[in-house]
C-alpha cells in the first residue's frame, strides 16, 4: 500500500481528480481524509456528493425496483445520489466515505457503479469520478473491511500519514491559537507524542488526533469569548 502524508495529498489529489482516477484512502479516524477529498475537490473545480455506504441499503447502489404498470417489467429507480451521477454535465467526485464499515452486501451493490460507470445498464455521466475513505480494522472502528473486488477497482489505496510539521505549518498559515502550536512544537520530536496517535479503546477518552486538536481550538476560543464577557468558566475546561 502507497503511503503519502496529508500535504503530499493535497497536493496530488486534485490532479488525480481531474485524470479521473478512483483513489481510496486508508488511515486513523480524525487524520483529516474527509476533509483532504473535500478540499482537492474544490481545488479541482469539482463538485462532490458525499455518499454514506455505511448507513446505506444494498438498493441505494442498484435501485428500488420498481413494476411497471401495462407489461409487469421490474425496472430499476435510481435514488436521489445515483440520480444526480447520472445527470452530472461538470466534473464530479462521487466520495464514498467511511467505506471499511459498510455491510458486505451494499459494498457488492456499490461494485459495479465504481469499475464500470453504470447502473443496470445505464451510464454514469463520464464527468463523474468515484472517491472512498476508510478507517483500518485495528482502528477498532467498526470496519469490516473492504471486499476485495471492490478494493481493487481503485486506482491507487493510499495510507495517510500524518505529519506534525506540516500540521504546524497548516496552524501557523490558518491563524490557529499559537499557545496550541506552541504545545505541538514543544512536543514534536518525542517518540511518545504524535500529532495523530490514536489508541483504539472502548473507553470514553479521546486520542489526540487533528480532529480532536480542531475540537480543542473551539473550546478555547469558546472559552476566551466566555472569559472576555466576564462569565465564570472556572469549571470549564478543555478535557
Amino acid at each position: 500500500m502507497a503511503q503519502l502524508t496529508m500535504a503530499a495529498l493535497a497536493a496530488q489529489l486534485p490532479y488525480m481528480i481531474k485524470a479521473k482516477r478512483r483513489i481510496m484512502l486508508v488511515g486513523a479516524p480524525g487524520v483529516g481524509k474527509t476533509d483532504v477529498i473535500l478540499q482537492s475537490a474544490t481545488a479541482a473545480g469539482a463538485d462532490c456528493i458525499i455518499s454514506h455506504p455505511v448507513v446505506a441499503d444494498p438498493t441505494d447502489y442498484k435501485g428500488i425496483p420498481w413494476v411497471e404498470a401495462g407489461n409487469g417489467k421490474v425496472v430499476y429507480f435510481p435514488p436521489d445520489e445515483l440520480q444526480r451521477i447520472m445527470n452530472a454535465d461538470r466534473l464530479t467526485v462521487f466520495f464514498l466515505d467511511d467505506l471499511g464499515q459498510a455491510l458486505p452486501a451494499v459494498q457488492a451493490a456499490a461494485m459495479q457503479l465504481v469499475l464500470s460507470g453504470k447502473l443496470n445498464g445505464i451510464s454514469v455521466s463520464p464527468h463523474v469520478v468515484f472517491m472512498a475513505a476508510t478507517n483500518r480494522r485495528e482502528d477498532k472502528a467498526a470496519v469490516h473491511g473492504v471486499i476485495t473486488p471492490l478494493r481493487s477497482r481503485f486506482h491507487s489505496v493510499i495510507q495517510v500519514e500524518p505529519d506534525e510539521m506540516q500540521w504546524i505549518t497548516w496552524g501557523i498559515e490558518h491563524g490557529i491559537r499559537m499557545d496550541l502550536i506552541s504545545h505541538v512544537m514543544f512536543n514534536h520530536g518525542n517518540g511518545d507524542w504524535k500529532v495523530c496517535r490514536v489508541e483504539p479503546s472502548a473507553d470514553m477518552s479521546n486520542s489526540t488526533c487533528p480532529r480532536t486538536l480542531a475540537n480543542m481550538i473551539a473550546l478555547m476560543d469558546t472559552l476566551a469569548l466566555l472569559r472576555s464577557s466576564s462569565i465564570h468558566v472556572n469549571h470549564l475546561g478543555p478535557h
